[in-house]
């Protein structure tokens, strides 16, 4: 799912998808759902869901595995990836709702940079005091705030965050997080000044808490928006501070040298060979 914060975007932003995960004999399947301009939430993880149970219901004329699937979102399509994965099945589907013999669950999510609680952005993105910033990040102004009346998260909500808390509630993934969920790998760098850091932190902390299995990478000199780019992985290895838990054991933290998108790739190839 692409990110654009609800607003911007389509299925053909990110990264060569053939490149690093087709040519690997992974099916892609990058989709579409309806941006915050012609319907408001939960219009979106309506759509995500469809699609999840749509690929099911072909997946015996392509080829595919339908009960090894994974979700990979980043920025507002990291929220909806964390959205449809913490949730029910039944939830958020809509009425008469497409390829209903079907459900939405999957085996494995990755996310990266998504916004997760949005009454904590503006906070978190004060105190992060971000120095070192990725040029080729996604920018916001200065001035902006995510309380604003116009900001994605309002519009995506339809109406201005700090009137309506139990909607932001609503669409928070932190709200349904429960034991028994997919395995998570979770990304972020340090320098985003678009969505704080701190936001990946708290999934990965609800998620631990509840024992459920999940890794969280914050990626020292990354902004908002590398997934998108194809030669992120061409200037080596980059430096990361890795935390994981898994099944309500200790957690685990150090630092690691990664290529983002091998890691990625190998998080799917070990989840989906389960």
């Amino acid at each position: 799912m692409h990110g654009g914060g609800w607003r911007f975007g389509n299925r053909k932003l990110g990264p060569d998808f053939t490149r690093y995960f087709a040519s690997k004999g992974y099916a892609m399947v990058s989709i579409d759902y309806r941006l915050s301009d012609e319907d408001t939430f939960p219009a979106q993880i309506h759509d995500v869901k469809t699609a999840v149970r749509w690929v099911k219901s072909i997946a015996g004329e392509y080829g595919l595995n339908g009960n090894k699937i994974g979700l990979w979102g980043s920025s507002a399509g990291g929220h909806l990836a964390a959205l449809a994965s913490t949730t029910e099945p039944n939830q958020f589907i809509g009425e008469n709702p497409l390829y209903s013999d079907m459900t939405s669950e999957v085996q494995a999510v990755a996310i990266g940079y998504g916004p997760m609680d949005f009454l904590q952005i503006d906070e978190q993105r004060e105190l992060d005091g971000i120095s070192e910033e990725d040029p080729e990040s996604v920018q916001i102004p200065k001035d902006k705030k995510t309380s604003d009346p116009d900001s994605f998260e309002s519009l995506f909500l339809g109406a201005p965050i700090l009137t309506c808390p139990d909607r932001v509630k609503e669409a928070n993934p932190l709200t349904y997080v429960k034991a028994g969920l997919p395995p998570f790998l979770i990304m972020h760098g340090l320098s985003d000044v678009a969505v704080p850091a701190h936001q990946s932190q708290l999934l990965y902390q609800a998620l631990a808490a509840k024992g459920n299995e999940v890794s969280l990478y914050l990626i020292n000199g990354l902004g908002h928006g590398f997934l998108n780019r194809s030669n992120l992985d061409e200037g080596g290895p980059r430096i990361a501070t890795f935390f994981t838990s898994k099944n309500g054991g200790g957690e685990i933290i150090e630092e690691k040298n990664l290529l983002i998108f091998d890691k990625i790739e190998e998080f799917f190839r070990v989840q989906l060979s389960k």
